[in-house]
C-alpha cells in the first residue's frame, strides 16, 4: 500500500531524475560540439602527408 506521500517522493524522484538527465545531455552536446570544433582546428582531421618526414622532438 503506497501512502499518499510515497506517491509524492516517488513523483519528486522521477522528476530529478528526468531533470538531471536532461540537464546531462544538454551539457554532453555542447561539450562534444566544443570537442569537434577543437579537433577541426587543430587539424586533426586531416589526411597526414605520407611524404613528410618524421620530426623527433630534440633538446
Amino acid at each position: 500500500m503506497e501512502t499518499a506521500r510515497t506517491k509524492a517522493v516517488k513523483r519528486q524522484a522521477l522528476n530529478v531524475f528526468a531533470i538531471l538527465v536532461a540537464i546531462g545531455l544538454v551539457l554532453g552536446a555542447i561539450m562534444s560540439i566544443g570537442v569537434v570544433k577543437l579537433i577541426n582546428k587543430l587539424g586533426l582531421t586531416e589526411k597526414p602527408d605520407r611524404n613528410a618526414p618524421i620530426e623527433l622532438f630534440r633538446k
